[in-house]
């Protein structure tokens, strides 16, 4: 009878360790923090920045274990990620599709969750004749004026100082000699 305590309690251990790593796959990030990793991910401009952040905010509060339920979807399409990426043509739930991550993938990693949206936008830009890829998400029509999701956040300010500059100014001419 001795053992069935230790059984017990390495059962009990078992199962905390099994509901600690479920939570550690998905994690909820700010807006900030969200709109430092697109920068990172070559994501420029603060509305564009803005609007990314709008949009996963929208969708999914930022929380990379989102997921919709098959039920609520005539194909039983699950939706997944901060984004709210396809399993039907993006991710799958065993093996990569469009986006080359898995849809587990996108639950670990804010990065993939990017890299993945990133190429739903391009996608979606190809194909649109408007050549919006944020047409891609139905959250997007609520974020047109975006840029109080990334108001104070740190690493934006240089961003909002090039968005004044022309083109002519961002290609290195104009500097230089006083004319």
């Amino acid at each position: 009878m001795p053992s069935a305590p230790v059984s017990v309690g390495v059962l009990s251990v078992l199962v905390l360790l099994t509901l600690a790593a479920d939570n550690v796959l998905g994690k909820v990030y700010s807006r900030c923090e969200l709109a430092a990793a697109l920068k990172s991910k070559g994501i420029s401009g603060k509305q564009d920045i803005a609007t990314w952040v709008c949009i996963g905010e929208r969708l999914s509060s930022i929380n990379t274990d989102t997921a919709t339920d098959p039920d609520d979807d005539p194909d039983g399409t699950v939706y997944h990620g901060v984004f709210l990426i396809s399993d039907k043509w993006w991710c799958d739930r065993g093996k990569a599709k469009g986006c080359g991550v898995t849809c587990a993938d996108m639950k670990r990693t804010l990065e993939s969750n990017i890299e993945c949206a990133k190429k739903v936008y391009v996608e979606t830009r190809r194909l649109n004749k408007e050549k919006n890829g944020f047409k891609a998400w139905g959250a997007y029509d609520d974020c047109l004026e975006p840029e109080d999701y990334v108001r104070g956040c740190a690493g934006l300010e240089e961003d909002e100082a090039e968005e004044d500059l022309t083109i002519f100014q961002r290609s290195g001419f104009g500097k230089g000699k006083e004319e």
